[in-house]
Order: structure tokens, then sequence, then C-alpha cells
């Protein structure tokens, strides 16, 4: 049967109303997915129960392309609709990109930001969706997500890539770009070691990184992860003299990212340990805010 003969769909101001056009019940997952990304953003489950039943999902369509519906029971696409663009575009605000390494105080640099009320992209999808596709050098995933006026606060993978903020700019020029440093390369490198528990085990290919991923049938599947990815961003492909290797990858990252933004007016290096720091940023970016410091989120003992 032809979904048109399901359901109807019609769009009254900015938003849609779907019409069941059968007699026997039927409950269905109403969903929209990100422009460019094929993730689902938002989900809400109705019964149609009848004919001439209509149902109208409060969904925020910026940013989405798709309205699409699955029937819950059997989980079988029923169809998928592109969304009116008047409804779906919507002016895109600067973003703040944090073009730090992993592990350089970039989790302590969204919570302070999200505080001031800004959205930070999920990291999931980052990881899943846009990581997988920077290594295979295609940018059409970083373009939509950076584009996508829901968010405005992006950092780690995949913008902790040494040389992706070259990528990022050429994209977004005008958005604000800050390096988040630690106190030495060295902490740094240890910081790194104690936290990707792979990286202690001397025998361990970096190759062999994996990530366990749920599935629909309630079982766990282990797919190649996104450390495979960094690391190969980073130039590690085996752990001999590791600690230098990481040296040498965060010192090379820090001076290579400041030669590039130097004399762009955008462009901001945080010490994130220092006192102040949170301060002197906000105050740079004219942000009311009386807090001194970073918090100190991801601690490793």
């Amino acid at each position: 049967m032809n979904w048109t003969n399901l359901f109807e769909l019609r769009k009254i101001d900015d938003k849609y109303r779907i019409t069941y056009l059968q007699n026997e019940s039927i409950t269905v997952s109403i969903s929209t997915e990100f422009i460019g990304i094929e993730w689902i953003s938002q989900t809400k489950v109705f019964t149609f129960s009848s004919k001439g039943v209509w149902f109208v999902p409060n969904f925020d369509y910026r940013g989405c392309s798709k309205i699409i519906l699955t029937n819950y029971k059997t989980q079988e696409r029923i169809c998928s609709i592109l969304i009116d663009k008047n409804l779906s575009n919507f002016s895109k605000s600067q973003n703040i990109i944090c073009v730090g390494l992993n592990k350089s105080g970039t989790s302590s640099f969204i919570k302070s930001f999200e505080e001031f009320g800004y959205k930070s992209f999920d990291k999931s999808i980052l990881f899943h969706k846009v990581v997988p596709d920077i290594y295979h050098n295609d940018l059409s995933k970083l373009s939509s997500v950076l584009s996508n006026p829901n968010f405005n606060l992006f950092s780690d993978m995949p913008f902790s890539f040494p040389e992706i903020y070259k990528k990022c700019y050429q994209l977004r020029p005008n958005d604000i770009y800050v390096l988040t440093l630690r106190r030495s390369s060295s902490k740094w490198a240890d910081s790194v070691i104690n936290f990707y528990e792979m990286l202690q085990n001397k025998e361990l290919r970096i190759e062999t990184s994996f990530i366990d991923t749920p599935l629909l049938d309630g079982t766990t599947q282990s797919f190649v992860g996104y450390l495979h990815p960094l690391f190969s961003s980073w130039g590690i492909t085996n752990l001999e003299n590791l600690k230098q290797q990481l040296i040498n990858v965060y010192e090379k990252h820090a001076q290579d990212c400041i030669e590039f933004f130097k004399g762009k007016n955008n462009f901001f290096v945080v010490e994130i340990e220092k006192q102040g720091e949170l301060k002197k940023l906000t105050d740079w970016l004219g942000l009311k805010n009386t807090t001194e410091d970073f918090p100190w989120e991801n601690k490793n003992e």
C-alpha cells in the first residue's frame, strides 16, 4: 500500500499536521533528521486509533531535512518526507570552535560555555557520523554540522584533529576559534596515556581500537571506533617511545595552529589550568561573567 493511502501530511504555519486515512489502529514513530547527517534529531510516538485522527508533533524543524514515519511495532519505515526549507533554514549564529587536542581541557571548556547558554553538538553523532567521513577526507557532513542553526559550540573529535582547523576556517571564516593548552606538553602526554586504556598495553595495536555499539535487537557489536581516526590524525602508528611521540604531536599542533591564526582577530589561546583564564576569554568575547577559572572536568588521578 502506498504511504499516501495511509497518511496525509499538510504544513500549517510552522508545523506539520499528520492525518490518518485508514481504519485499523496503528502506532507510529515520527522523527526528524538532521540535514546532511542522516541522524535522527527528534522523535515522538503517537497512536492513530481510527480514520480521521490527526496529530501535530511539536518539532523544531530548524536544521532538519526530513520527517520520517516508522511503524512502531515492526520498525518498518513508512515514508520520508522533505521538510519545507522555509521551516528548516534559519540564520546561523557565530560558532565557538575549540581546536585544542583531546585532553587539553576541552571538557572543562564545553561545560563553562554551556552554562553561558551555548549548545554543543552531540559527541556520539560526531563520532559515528562525521569522524569516519573526515578520516576519508569528506567534509560534507562537517559542513552540515557547523551550519546547523541548533548548535554553536564544538570541541574534541573531529575538531581536535591536527590541521582540521584550516578546513573549518575555510568553511566558517567568521566563527570564533579557541586553542586550549595544558600547563606543559609532558603533562598532556601523561593525561592521554592515563585516559586511553589501550595505550597502557604495550602489545596492543592501535588499529584494533573499537567501540561497543548497542543494536536495535538488544545485542552489542564492536565496531572499529573513533580512536583509530584520532591516533591516525596524530600520526601515531605504534606505541614505541609513546610519550615523546605525543609531546611532539602536542607541540607541533600548538605551534601550527598559532601560526595559522596569526593576525586573525577571531582566535584566542587559553591556558586551561591557569587562574583567571575563563574571565579573560569571556571578557574578550563580551560575555557577562564573574567566574575567574575553568572547572576541572574529566580529571585523571
